[in-house]
């Protein structure tokens, strides 16, 4: 059965003018990482700390240990091949921006381990990503990051993702422009959305927006990929494919088929 609508979903994309694809929180791995014991170790001493901010980069830390992640993104990047697409993101590892996927076509509307929210130099990012890196390696306390932090950059650092307080949507203005662009080029052209692993965490960041776009536009027809929440509103019911399937583990499968 799965493999019948993984045919169909590889169909609707070939067939497809444009394909908008819609990458959500799945691909930050929170069920690959709820079972290990040091990572939740790690949330729980950040939450004490009032480092949340950290949290993206500690996603991006252990996703990055193994292939489970990258592998699903070479599916989907299999899936893309030769197609006009624009990727619509609601992870903030920044997995999905070190993958062979167009970074020209992607807007990570959460914000990025890639964006600061400050105008730090490429410099003083490395120095302070290797000092969060020994608080990994339990090189160093969570306790004095923030201390730390300062000396190096006294005006501050922090990842521009919703879990800092400070988050500013202006740090992916060009690329949020872009996208919309690209979609006014859709009207009145056959429009795959390929939704993965969105959840209800930020309904109306992307799922209501597919399913919008999806209602609007006769010729679109919507793939939703997710373990739990994988049912599609009543008034698409006819032009979308619902399929119940962890997002990563489904385009991990599509990499190896394909």
């Amino acid at each position: 059965m799965l493999t019948e609508k993984m045919n169909l979903m590889k169909q609707k994309i070939e067939d497809a003018d444009m394909v908008l694809v819609a990458v959500g929180d799945e691909f930050d791995g929170e069920e690959l990482l709820s079972s290990n014991f040091e990572y939740a170790k790690h949330c729980e001493k950040l939450s004490k700390n009032h480092l949340e901010w950290v949290v993206p980069y500690l996603n991006h830390y252990y996703l990055a240990k193994t292939d489970i992640v990258k592998n699903a993104l070479n599916g989907l990047q299999k899936c893309l091949d030769g197609k006009n697409y624009f990727i619509l993101s609601s992870s903030m590892s920044g997995m999905i921006e070190n993958s062979l996927l167009n970074k020209d076509r992607i807007v990570a509307i959460c914000g990025s381990i890639h964006e600061n929210v400050y105008d730090t130099t490429p410099e003083i990012n490395e120095k302070v990503i290797s000092v969060i890196k020994d608080c990994i390696r339990k090189q160093c306390d969570w306790e004095k990051l923030s201390q730390r932090i300062q000396e190096m950059a006294p005006d501050g650092f922090e990842f521009n993702t919703l879990y800092s307080e400070k988050f500013t949507e202006e740090k992916h203005k060009d690329q949020w422009n872009a996208y919309l662009k690209w979609l006014q080029g859709t009207l009145n052209k056959k429009i795959c959305i390929l939704e993965l692993g969105v959840g209800l965490r930020y309904l109306n960041v992307i799922r209501l927006r597919c399913e919008k776009i999806c209602e609007m536009n006769h010729k679109a027809f919507l793939v939703r990929v997710h373990k739990n929440f994988y049912q599609s509103a009543s008034q698409i019911a006819d032009k979308s494919l619902s399929i119940s399937s962890n997002s990563v583990d489904f385009m991990e499968k599509c990499n190896e088929v394909w």
